[in-house]
């Protein structure tokens, strides 16, 4: 556990006063309960046993409700040995908090997760009369509804749907919604109404999560993909050009390059001085040891120009730059932190500085709008 700012206006928000007391309660613990990014392993268990210690309370479906209000994202490691390993995202912790001496990320750092689709709020109301799902007809039932049990929809494993009805109708756009435990609710196009019921085994047999290759540029879309898909004819001009205008880029060797033995302490001033500029630092931020013995890593791989280009390419990348996440993760050992991210910001900014056209950054925001709306923005909800 560690200490976090809870801010007045996340007590008086409209949204999270309709959900149970109980789950606001665990909204609040779990900015404690997650790390240093806004990230805690997707496993209700433990999170039941760390937050809720001895007390029979339906942490898996808050969890849950949480998720389809938007206040939480379930995500996916793209990159690192924990690759494929589920997480949750307390949605704008970066925003809200403060983390003056972050930890070392566990499963990595948020910008290496992908966000798992999960179905709108219309979409888990269906399932009130596929189930017959029990309206609360008094205070004390809506803030801890009955469970109703309900097999998965493919092997009949048992788990159970809750139904979370509007606590006190003050947020316009709020009816309720349906939450899950032992179980999941899928966006399946061959189900009924779109949505389906499904255990984690049989979720991950019958509908796998997309996960980017770690490679990808801009969350899952490549450079060149800005026109649409090109043909086979269009993608090797495309290439023969891009090595015309930078022959760097086409060189390829399958040798390691050899480490530079000595790096002039005026290269590692320029590059530091780049970086300070592109962040945005002021003339307090000093050029430690720890910093030196980064820029020296980089200098002893890649030569000074594209070094310069690597401190430059993160702010044209929209998981960097704030655009998604709410808050610049522009530190030099975030920016510097393995040859992957280097030569993927180098590349960039080499893009950019030669005018080659980009990939729309809202792109991958698109294509997951269009298997189910993960962020409650469809509606208006979960904006805190």
């Amino acid at each position: 556990m560690r200490g976090r700012w809870v801010k007045p206006e996340e007590i008086t928000d409209e949204l999270l006063n309709e959900l149970p007391i109980g789950a606001r309660q665990l909204y609040i613990w779990l900015r404690n309960y997650a790390d240093d990014q806004g990230l805690f392993a997707d496993s209700p268990n433990e999170v039941h046993l760390a937050v809720f210690p001895g007390h029979s309370y339906p942490v898996e479906a808050w969890i849950d409700l949480l998720v389809a209000t938007g206040k939480l994202t379930r995500m996916v490691v793209t990159t690192g040995r924990h690759r494929t390993k589920r997480v949750v995202f307390v949605k704008n912790f970066p925003k809200h908090q403060i983390i003056q001496r972050p930890s070392q990320p566990k499963w990595g750092y948020v910008t290496d997760c992908a966000p798992i689709p999960v179905p709108a709020l219309d979409q888990r109301l269906a399932l009130i009369d596929r189930y017959q799902l029990p309206a609360a007809d008094t205070d004390l039932a809506r803030e801890f509804p009955q469970p109703t049990r309900v097999p998965c929809e493919s092997c009949g494993r048992p788990g159970d749907l809750y139904r979370f009805d509007p606590l006190r109708g003050a947020h316009p756009e709020w009816d309720g919604t349906v939450a899950a435990a032992r179980l999941e609710i899928v966006t399946a196009a061959d189900a009924p109404d779109g949505v389906a019921v499904l255990c984690r085994a049989c979720r991950a047999s019958q509908h796998p999560i997309d996960i980017p290759p770690p490679t990808a540029l801009f969350g899952g879309v490549e450079i060149e993909s800005a026109a649409g898909t090109p043909t086979a004819e269009e993608a090797a001009a495309a290439e023969a050009t891009i090595t015309e205008l930078n022959p760097k880029l086409g060189q390829t060797t399958s040798r390691p390059r050899k480490r530079r033995p000595d790096i002039p302490d005026g290269e590692i001033v320029k590059v530091f001085e780049a970086w300070k500029e592109h962040a945005g630092k002021t003339s307090r931020v000093v050029l430690d040891e720890k910093r030196t013995r980064l820029i020296k890593k980089l200098l002893g791989s890649y030569t000074l120009d594209e070094a310069l280009l690597a401190v430059e390419g993160w702010k044209y990348h929209p998981f960097y730059n704030g655009e998604t996440y709410g808050r610049v993760w522009s530190e030099l050992h975030i920016v510097l932190r393995d040859a992957q991210h280097i030569e993927m910001f180098r590349d960039i900014a080499t893009a950019v500085h030669d005018g080659l056209p980009l990939p729309d950054f809202h792109t991958a925001k698109k294509q997951a709008a269009a298997v189910g709306d993960f962020t409650g923005q469809h509606s208006g909800v979960g904006e805190m």
